[in-house]
């Protein structure tokens, strides 16, 4: 068994020549060879769902097309229509590992094979029972499900003493013939470090980053054929039917030290915020992916400053921070046209409806509306295919990787959870105070501590109590979501005054939103109330500490 570690970047085809003419690939000769690859599993997919994956791999050879889009399939000796002639066969089994930011940790096992047909007894005893099953009950009911068709160009450079790195170029096509003729295309670059640390990984991934746009990606060729294979994919289109993706708190226990939550915290909510800018550079319809997208930025920014506390000697996180930013601006500016398109403007017009009986000038400010929000998407994939958040996330990559603990005497995690909880709290109650008093600013102020504290809870939550945390954190969640809608009500007030709808319209908007922004504010301050008589279910601070 070898362990990957490997980073992954998506390559746009356009910067395929740039690449080949990079000064750090200079000197090194490049190797090709054309790859096809057959995927199997159960009907039920048992191998996905354990976060496996068997490969059958052919290498050269003839017998390169058969017609189809993704060239023949493989695996004849499992169900296919042709076996290439010549070249070599290897079986592989990649399990476990983690993902996030374009780097790639895992195990594997890999065997040459004499001809192109499956031996699962070549694996260690044991590693395919993981998959819910003996390997003897598998071996039975595994099939093709999907085919990766590849053209290889590899470099072999050596840009330090004692650092070795294998750069591998691959474009083809996934295709997978199961449920109907689907396909996929391939570009992508991959890094993987045979000798020398991670450091020098991503030094090299940043010098390759001069120049041209390499944007790391954490979704495998695997995952990929996944969704091809299951109908997440869009065939005629090229383009992935994903899903939008909800933050995922990391599993953590007592024994988990604070620096080690942070991070991976971070590491969740970087990989959400690559699955969900898939969806928008996709220019999918679904809103969610911006809102999840931003979401995961605006959540990762919180750890990072909360990080930086723990350690103050990382100086990096500053400079993450403010690589962040920009794209949340684009993607909150985006999130914005939603909510007023989708969220306010129908209920507005309805009730301008009403009032005038007439709904002259709403078709107008709607069309409006749609391209400002055009154009707010436009600039949100602009940020996210630009060289500045490309160059972030590999940096955010590599401070996942070599982040360390904090220096000795922190205190234990439930220590610094409850330390962290008690003054986000206290912050809160202080600041929520008279709401009805305080400016649009302030109350968006508070609606900002109400969403930090709400991120600590769902991040140390595992930690404590599961009834009085869920009693809590449902009466947060309600006072935040008050203060969004008046938040929202201000914001969209501000969005139709520079679409310049008609007078009298404009006239109604105002009045309608100034209601609806009292309404909220209201709300609040009774959600504020009902919080403050939640039962606190982290324990006193110093107790946990001397604890």
């Amino acid at each position: 068994m070898a362990t990957e570690l490997e980073l992954k970047l998506a390559l746009a085809p356009q910067d395929v020549a740039a690449l080949r003419r990079h000064p750090l690939l200079a000197g090194a000769k490049p190797s090709r060879q054309r790859l096809l690859n057959t995927y199997f599993d159960t009907p039920e997919l048992t191998l996905a769902k354990a976060r496996m994956a068997l490969r059958l791999r052919h290498i050269g050879g003839m017998g390169a097309s058969d017609g189809t889009p993704g060239g023949p399939d493989i695996s004849k000796r499992g169900g296919g229509r042709r076996i290439p002639r010549g070249g070599k066969w290897l079986q592989t089994l990649k399990a476990g590992g983690a993902a996030a930011g374009g780097m790639h940790q895992r195990n594997e096992w890999e065997y040459p094979l004499p001809g192109g047909k499956l031996d699962l007894a070549l694996f260690p005893a044991g590693v395919l029972d993981q998959a819910d099953g003996s390997a003897g009950w598998m071996a039975d009911r595994l099939k093709p499900v999907f085919t990766t068709d590849f053209m290889r160009t590899a470099w072999l450079v050596r840009p330090a003493p004692g650092t070795c790195i294998e750069v591998v170029l691959d474009q083809g096509r996934i295709f997978s013939a199961v449920r109907g003729r689907r396909v996929l295309p391939i570009s992508e670059l991959e890094l993987e470090l045979k000798a020398g640390d991670a450091a020098a990984l991503y030094a090299f991934a940043a010098g390759l980053q001069q120049g041209i746009a390499l944007r790391p990606d954490s979704v495998s060729k695997a995952e990929r054929g996944y969704r091809l294979f299951d109908g997440r994919a869009g065939a005629q289109s090229g383009a992935e039917g994903l899903q939008a993706v909800r933050f995922k708190p990391p599993r953590i226990d007592a024994s988990t030290p604070p620096a080690a939550v942070l991070r991976l915290t971070v590491g969740a909510c970087l990989a959400q915020a690559e699955a969900n800018a898939a969806g928008v550079l996709q220019s999918s319809r679904d809103s969610e992916f911006v809102h999840q997208a931003r979401v995961a930025l605006r959540r990762m920014r919180a750890c990072l400053q909360l990080a930086e506390k723990i350690n103050p000697h990382d100086a990096c996180v500053t400079e993450l921070c403010a690589g962040i930013r920009p794209v949340g601006r684009a993607l909150g500016e985006a999130r914005d046209w939603d909510v007023l398109i989708e969220l306010i403007l129908p209920r507005l017009l309805r009730a301008w409806e009403v009032q005038a009986g007439t709904a002259a000038g709403g078709a107008t400010l709607l069309a409006s509306a749609r391209r400002r929000r055009n154009a707010a998407y436009a600039g949100a994939r602009d940020a996210l295919a630009g060289a500045p958040w490309c160059i972030t996330q590999l940096a955010l990559s590599q401070w996942l990787a070599g982040a360390g603990a904090p220096e000795g005497g922190a205190p234990g995690v439930v220590a610094f959870a409850a330390m962290q909880l008690a003054a986000r709290d206290k912050r809160l109650s202080h600041h929520s105070r008279r709401l009805a008093q305080k400016t649009p600013d302030e109350r968006h102020r508070v609606r900002i501590h109400a969403k930090h504290l709400r991120y600590d809870v769902e991040m140390f939550g595992s930690l404590f109590a599961a009834r009085p945390l869920r009693s809590y954190l449902g009466a947060l969640t309600v006072l935040q979501d008050a203060l969004g809608r008046a938040n929202d009500a201000r914001r969209a007030a501000q969005l139709i005054v520079a679409l310049v709808p008609a007078p009298a319209l404009a006239r109604f908007a105002a009045r309608w939103l100034e209601r609806c922004e009292a309404r909220a504010v209201n709300a609040a301050q009774k959600a504020r109330k009902r919080l403050a008589a939640r039962k606190r279910f982290w324990p006193d601070a110093a107790k946990a500490k001397a604890g």
